[in-house]
């Protein structure tokens, strides 16, 4: 009875309200182990799919989704119940929690696909350097390694490349959670504190970076672990502490220059902000010294500088002078697809929904301790993480607003993003220890809003990479003639970087390049012949072509618009006597257009025909049995 004992002692609680609350968590666990189950069933018997899926969230029935949104809201509810009433319940509620999202995170492999993530994904790249590391032992020159390290292992112990990207999203975002519950609880220095920071920190509030293989993400969620060390540090001067930190220091070097960076600017923050507020508040406070900050760059600058990559990155950053911004791309790609008000809003709050939430309850509250500073009445805790948030808002602006590396709005933005999780779980934290009762649930409402939202947006449409587009492209990228160029729709030299490896010698020049696309209908709108249309070229056709656009994430009007070409088209090109079939698999298929008629036989499914077609493919599916 120590949960009661502590409401007890604040008033909240009385101990027949208290038997209620306990009675009410134990069922409500039941129940969502009950639906996890069930969830489980659904994640098992799926079918596999049989063609390019437009989405992998409407691959699934609806009661797998009644099961996942479920046990989300009970397990955020049972963290609130636990942390008013201070029972330990959070324990097992985190943990039907994150079973959960690990069954989210794999249900591309619960559904055959040979990855999710095609065309200009980002993981095509780093799982590129995955195989070329698994293959020849040593590092591809990648100047941010660790993420690769990590996925190079999990493959060699037998972890498939499309496993091992859900393998590391589940790690890390677990890490996150379980981190952002420490934290708080470290900062805030209350019993509640644990609970209310894994109940703040439960939303996808980076949407779809929870799901794709970014290391920039991946070391920044790594972030509130380095944090809760260097609070404990600060506190305590402990040497285990610094240990730690120069530890974590040196790994954040290795994973992401970026994060480096940010660690360097909560380190330096913090040192500013616990000297002022001793100045202001008038509170003895142990300063952070600066001098912690410094031990990064070094390390960064002696590791970094030896990669070419990084020199031109940053000769980019300096020379940039085209004016584009990345908050003009995304206004100009909000206005070209012509929504109504409506639709604007619902797609605004699809997309970015989860983040608009927590944005929105944190910059009230950091108003609010903006507010108590000035009155010199203001934890520590709400000081420094509205601080740092202000810290991350100006971040946020200088990126969106100038022509640096990282463009996402949600990439560039997750400091503040990141700081606004912290401030809503200290928030929680306030009105918890204050003895509100009504102020936490609609808090807590909230985070079940943006825990909804945010698992919604996570998975994008048209990410499928179908084994019939894998190894079309592998057939492609490695057995063309160099000389002639490849016209392909969605795709880039980040294909063929992950089909052979980012150490093969065919990888340059590229062959599959971003833009180098097909007209619609395939150009016979306009010309009689394929040759007339590209010239010399090979042209690929594939099922992702001709079915993208019907996703539903799309409204009817951008469906017309976003319509390539259908069978029709793909049987003149059939028939053209300018163009040549010179492989095919059933749902990828590669054609030599020339000026000359085609001297070649169209070749059959799973064979590769002609004078330019050096090796054959096997006949495989698009879809594999899951094992």
């Amino acid at each position: 009875m120590a949960g009661f004992e502590a409401g007890h002692r604040s008033g909240r609680w009385s101990r027949v309200q208290h038997e209620y609350a306990y009675t009410a968590q134990s069922l409500l666990l039941g129940l969502a182990a009950l639906l996890l189950i069930v969830e489980c069933v659904f994640f098992l018997t799926v079918p596999a799919a049989t063609g390019f899926e437009t989405s992998v969230v409407e691959g699934f029935p609806l009661g797998f989704w009644l099961g996942f949104y479920g046990t989300l809201a009970i397990g955020i509810v049972v963290l609130l119940l636990s942390a008013m009433t201070g029972s330990g319940s959070w324990r097992q509620a985190i943990g039907l929690v994150l079973a959960n999202y690990a069954l989210f995170l794999f249900l591309p492999v619960a559904k055959g696909y040979k990855l999710y993530g095609r065309g200009q994904a980002d993981a095509l790249r780093h799982l590129g350097d995955v195989k070329a590391m698994v293959s020849t032992g040593a590092l591809p020159g990648v100047w941010y390694p660790a993420d690769h390290i990590l996925a190079a292992q999990l493959h060699l112990m037998g972890l498939p490349l499309t496993s091992v990207k859900s393998a590391l999203a589940f790690v890390f975002t677990a890490i996150l959670i379980v981190s952002v519950g420490m934290l708080v609880r470290s900062l805030t220095g209350s019993v509640v504190g644990t609970a209310c920071g894994l109940l703040a920190a439960v939303p996808f509030v980076y949407t779809t970076f929870h799901v794709s293989m970014h290391p920039a993400i991946h070391s920044f969620m790594l972030l509130p672990a380095i944090v809760f060390v260097v609070e404990r540090y600060r506190r305590t001067n402990d040497t285990v502490y610094l240990g730690l930190f120069v530890l974590f220091g040196i790994t954040m070097v290795y994973f992401h220059p970026m994060t480096s960076i940010l660690l360097v600017v909560f380190l330096l923050g913090t040192s500013v902000v616990t000297w002022l507020y001793g100045l202001v508040v008038g509170e003895p406070t142990r300063v952070l010294s600066p001098r912690l900050a410094l031990t990064i760059p070094p390390m960064s600058f002696v590791w970094l500088i030896n990669f070419r990559k990084m020199r031109d990155a940053v000769a980019r950053v300096a020379a940039a002078s085209d004016g584009s911004t990345a908050a003009g791309a995304e206004l100009g790609q909000a206005a070209s697809a012509s929504f109504s008000p409506l639709q604007l809003f619902t797609r605004f709050m699809h997309v970015y929904g989860a983040i608009f939430v927590f944005l929105v309850v944190a910059g009230l509250f950091a108003l609010f301790i903006l507010y108590r500073v000035l009155q010199r009445d203001v934890p520590y805790a709400e000081a420094l993480t509205a601080a740092h948030f202000g810290a991350g808002f100006g971040i946020a602006a200088v990126f969106l607003v100038a022509q640096l590396i990282a463009k996402g709005p949600i990439r560039v933005s997750r400091y503040m993003i990141l700081m606004a999780t912290l401030l809503v779980a200290i928030l929680l934290v306030r009105w918890i220890d204050g003895g509100r009762r009504v102020l936490p649930v609609l808090l807590a409402g909230f985070v079940v809003l943006a825990a909804v939202l945010g698992a919604n947006a996570a998975y994008e449409p048209n990410k499928h990479l179908t084994y019939s587009e894998y190894e079309g492209a592998q057939f492609l990228a490695s057995s063309n003639d160099e000389s002639i160029p490849v016209r392909s729709q969605s795709t880039s030299n980040k294909m063929e970087e992950f089909v052979l490896g980012s150490d093969h010698p065919k990888l340059w020049p590229k062959t599959l390049i971003a833009g180098n696309g097909v007209p619609p209908a395939l150009g016979y709108a306009e010309n009689e012949t394929a040759a007339q249309t590209f010239g010399r070229s090979y042209v690929v056709t594939k099922a992702y072509d001709t079915e993208y656009y019907t996703a539903s994430y799309f409204t009817e009007q951008q469906q017309r618009q976003l319509f390539l070409y259908d069978e029709t088209h793909v049987e003149r090109l059939r028939n053209d006597p300018t163009a040549s079939k010179i492989y095919e698999n059933g749902g990828y298929a590669v054609w030599l257009v020339d000026e000359r008629p085609a001297e070649t036989e169209n070749a059959p499914n799973g064979t590769a025909t002609g004078t330019n077609a050096v090796t054959t493919a096997p006949d495989r599916p698009s879809t594999r049995t899951r094992s």
